[in-house]
């Protein structure tokens, strides 16, 4: 099944400064850029962080938005509930890129893992995720209250070992030029040894960025089949 350019709708929906989309007929940039090679057992560190670099959508999905990229390895690929991830110690590799444009922000992050599958990992977060419903984060003099809620499903991610989706409110109560509310609607998606964090966010309460992650995760999904070699274990 085809799927469209996720800008599209965004730029339809949410994004009026991302202007073009692609055509129906046209190939996906997902699929495009990356072909899959066949693979069994682990990868070479050199070349889990080759394919973990291939496994984020590329800017040229986008047209006007800024992007941001952080090559540096992030205090966790997923935190929650004020704890991290038994398996960021296993990191090889990491990567990040941040899109902002009109009313989103979309941020994806793929993780390359040594000894242990990025299945593994998404059952490591959902373990974290579902121990408590509030929690608060204090960083850099900001105080938030965070509620884990919102969990939904994404259809037809063909190709994954293993998914998860989640939303987090987000209410900053200090300082005062910083108080109000974000919404983030997350889909965790595992390959091999590659995890893919798609994260949409959104200013307000409402799960208004479920919508554009549903158009999005298909891309993405297609992007890290293609670029995890089929068979790869950590």
């Amino acid at each position: 099944m085809q799927t469209r350019h996720w800008a599209c709708l965004a730029a339809l929906l949410l994004m009026p400064v991302l202007t073009s989309c692609e055509s129906s007929g046209a190939a996906s940039p997902a699929t495009a850029q990356v072909k899959a090679t066949r693979s069994a057992g682990p990868l070479p560190a050199a070349q889990l962080t080759q394919v973990t670099d291939q496994a984020l959508l590329t800017a040229s999905t986008l047209s006007g938005a800024t992007q941001q990229q952080q090559l540096a390895v992030p205090e966790s690929a997923v935190s929650g509930c004020g704890k991290h991830l038994k398996s960021d110690a296993d990191v090889i590799e990491t990567k990040t890129n941040t899109w902002s444009g009109g009313k989103l922000t979309i941020t994806e992050t793929a993780v390359g893992y040594h000894g242990i599958t990025a299945t593994a990992v998404v059952a490591q977060a959902k373990k974290l995720l579902t121990s408590c419903h509030h929690y608060t984060t204090t960083e850099y003099g900001v105080i938030s209250h965070e509620t884990i809620t919102g969990f939904f499903t994404i259809d037809a991610l063909t190709g994954t070992d293993a998914v998860y989706t989640y939303c987090d409110q987000s209410k900053t109560v200090t300082p005062v030029s910083a108080k109000g509310t974000t919404t983030t609607c997350i889909a965790l998606l595992a390959r091999g040894p590659v995890m893919v964090s798609l994260q949409v966010q959104m200013k307000g309460t409402g799960y208004a960025s479920r919508t554009p992650l549903r158009t999005l995760a298909p891309q993405a999904t297609a992007r890290l089949v293609a670029a995890v070699p089929t068979g790869t274990t950590a």
